[in-house]
C-alpha cells in the first residue's frame, strides 16, 4: 500500500460508507448514515444514469425495481458497492483509489476532483476499509 496504513472499519455492513466517512470526515467512520443518505439521495435524483449499473450488478438475473433498490440501501447494514462508489465520487466530488487484495488497485476518476482522491482498500470480496 504505498507506505500508507489500513484503517480497519466496523463489520456490520456499513463498512463502506464508514470507510468514506473516514477519508471525508477523518471521524473513524461515525458519519457512515449521513454519507450513506447523500449516496441514496444523488441515486434517486440520478435515476437515469444509475438505474443501468443495476443490470451489469445483478449476477441472479432477478433485476430490481431502482425504487426499491435504493430503499433497501437506506437501511443501516446494507452493503455498499461498485454503484455506491461511483456515486459517492459524484457526490463529493473526488475520485476514490480502491486498494483490492483481489483486483490490484482500481481507480474510479472524478475529472475536477477537488481534493485528492479517498483511498479504501477492499478485502476478501466483501470488506472495505479505509486507508
Amino acid at each position: 500500500n504505498q507506505g500508507n496504513t489500513i484503517i480497519d472499519m466496523k463489520s456490520d455492513g456499513n463498512c463502506l460508507f464508514r470507510s468514506l466517512s473516514d477519508q471525508l470526515y477523518h471521524d473513524s467512520g461515525s458519519k457512515h448514515d449521513v454519507v450513506r443518505d447523500e449516496i441514496c439521495n444523488h441515486l434517486s435524483q440520478n435515476k437515469e444514469t444509475f438505474e443501468c449499473f443495476l443490470l451489469m450488478e445483478d449476477d441472479d438475473e432477478d433485476i430490481m425495481d431502482f425504487e426499491e433498490y435504493v430503499a433497501k440501501m437506506r437501511r443501516d447494514g446494507e452493503w455498499g458497492g461498485n454503484v455506491e462508489l461511483y456515486a459517492a465520487s459524484r457526490v463529493y466530488r473526488r475520485s476514490i483509489r480502491i486498494y483490492s487484495s483481489i483486483m490490484g488497485v482500481w481507480m474510479i476518476d472524478y475529472e475536477d476532483d477537488e481534493g485528492g482522491a479517498l483511498l479504501l482498500s477492499h478485502h476478501d470480496g466483501d470488506h472495505y476499509n479505509s486507508v
